[in-house]
């Protein structure tokens, strides 16, 4: 019997990349926006986050509504047509004329929705606070504002691909690959060198038990997810040799 090694518990988000995106972006001439009063102006600027997901904010100098009048509004949707489970939170500051960060009025945190775009909103700071010449927040009269976007996903490039079917059939055949994982009743097989290069939970794995174990046990595991895992290793593995 080739040696075994137990895995007591895996979580399935362990080898999902973290996307950390920092802009700063200046509101222009804030003076002159203010003196125009009008809620209708809106700055919008967009970006990307990470690979598979990008990010757009708007700006309302004066106030998203009557509501928030003179009140620095924004809007942050995020939008992704592949990310699975999308959850993201954001920081946002105004710097004074020290380069210091002013304030952080607001930590977001909000999950994927089913329409795939997720926003939330930040009232900021009251307008007559900013253009007070003794609180230093204007630079030139520009605004400048530190945007960070941080997001977690559970990706899975096989979510939803017929063509990854016969590859689910090959998991459970044992010619498929000399490394056997063993969940209950359910035995995969796959190749070492496919599973090291396609996610850091294997390379991981390995690097810690070596090349001697064969088989590894899994327990409390959900088949679904580690089977996705699996699959999603191939197909990285795949594009990586194009």
């Amino acid at each position: 019997m080739p040696p075994k090694a137990k895995i007591e518990a895996f979580n399935h988000l362990s080898y999902n990349e973290v996307h950390k995106t920092c802009i700063t972006y200046s509101i222009l001439d804030y003076p002159k926006l203010a003196i125009m009063h009008d809620r209708r102006i809106r700055i919008t600027k967009r970006f990307p986050v990470g690979q598979f997901a990008s990010a757009t904010l708007q700006i309302f100098p004066m106030g998203i509504n009557a509501a928030y009048n003179n009140i620095v509004s924004m809007v942050l949707t995020l939008q992704s047509e592949l990310l699975e489970n999308l959850d993201a939170d954001f920081n946002l500051y105004i710097l004074n004329r020290t380069g210091s960060l002013m304030i952080n009025p607001r930590y977001e945190y909000f999950e994927k929705k089913p329409h795939r775009a997720c926003w939330t909103m930040s009232h900021v700071v009251d307008s007559s606070f900013l253009l007070n010449s003794s609180n230093d927040m204007l630079f030139d009269n520009k605004l400048q504002l530190n945007l960070e976007v941080r997001i977690n996903n559970n990706f899975h490039p096989s979510s939803g691909q017929l063509s990854s079917r016969p590859l689910r059939q090959s998991l459970r055949s044992p010619d498929f690959g000399s490394i056997t994982f063993c969940i209950r009743d359910t035995r995969f097989y796959a190749r070492r060198k496919v599973l090291v290069k396609g996610s850091p939970f294997f390379a991981d794995l390995f690097k810690k038990f070596g090349k001697k174990i064969k088989v590894f046990e899994m327990d409390h595991v959900s088949e679904e997810d580690f089977e996705k895992l699996l699959i999603d290793c191939y197909l990285n593995y795949g594009k990586g040799k194009k």
